[in-house]
């Protein structure tokens, strides 16, 4: 049980640090895209920039070579438009003048913004291998939970036919894990089949039959102590002489255990080496 229990939490625990892992994978990619996002701005910013740049260069060439070929530039714009013109060509060559500086620091934007959607990948693709590892892990304590479970069912099943026989019964237990139920099935050897429910046995019967049933658990249960109380009430002498034996037996073989046994009724015949009856005076 305590290994069941202790599978149990260590799933709880990968299943939530895998949890936090996959949300914060989920807000990196997040902040990865819009990383990516900027990076595109910035390139495009650089490349209307580059644009600009080609378009003034072509056209102050273009205008050289006609001054330097002809001294005059025959045109029919007025005046009006060729001031125009100066005035956008002088905007142009502002713009020009101003854009190495922008374009260091766009370029360090860049580097800047590059770097860091290389260090969000690097986490995000390690981070999805220690997902998968943890989801690797997570696969194996699941199956290593389900061979132990059906361990203990198996073993519980043995025990509880073989105590049953003891007292001539033959009986089984159907675990049902997905409903989380439990059906306990006993009758007498040779008995009809279709008479195997439990409610049909005797109060005596019934209470071996719940007896055999926690010893069977018991094997399974790794405890310093065990207890019971009142367990021979409603049993008759031959089920209940059988039972203590089952229970003196059963602490023999569990030496380092200490089991622990009350009952209203005299249970001298439980006196032995390694045995202690303590009995309680009778009320007034």
């Amino acid at each position: 049980k305590s290994q069941i229990s202790n599978l149990n939490t260590k799933w709880d625990e990968i299943k939530t640090a895998s949890t936090k892992k996959n949300e914060k994978i989920f807000g990196l990619k997040r902040a990865l895209t819009s990383h990516l996002a900027k990076i595109n701005k910035v390139k495009q910013k650089i490349t209307q920039i580059n644009e600009l740049i080609t378009t003034c260069e072509s056209t102050i060439s273009t205008k050289m070579k006609l001054l330097n070929k002809q001294g005059l530039v025959e045109t029919d714009d007025t005046q009006e438009t060729i001031r125009f013109e100066i005035s956008q060509l002088e905007k142009s060559a502002n713009t020009i003048r101003l854009d190495p500086s922008e374009i260091e620091i766009l370029k360090k934007k860049q580097t800047s913004a590059s770097k860091t959607y290389n260090e969000q990948l690097n986490y995000i693709t390690n981070s999805i291998k220690l997902n998968d590892k943890l989801k690797e892990m997570l696969d194996i304590r699941q199956e290593d939970f389900e061979k132990l479970r059906r361990l203990v069912v198996r073993r519980t099943e043995n025990k509880f036919r073989e105590l049953l026989q003891n007292r001539g019964y033959s009986g089984s237990i159907l675990f049902d894990h997905e409903s989380k139920k439990l059906t306990i099935n006993v009758s007498a050897i040779g008995a009809d089949v279709n008479c195997k429910d439990s409610k049909g046995l005797s109060g005596g019967e019934r209470s071996f039959s719940t007896l055999a049933f926690i010893i069977s658990l018991w094997q399974s249960i790794d405890s310093p102590f065990r207890c019971l109380d009142e367990f021979d009430v409603f049993m008759d002498l031959v089920n209940r002489t059988t039972g203590l034996k089952l229970l003196k037996d059963f602490s023999i073989s569990q030496p380092y255990q200490q089991l622990i046994l009350i009952t209203p009724q005299n249970v001298s015949e439980l006196n032995s080496e390694g045995v202690t009856i303590l009995k309680m005076d009778n009320p007034r």
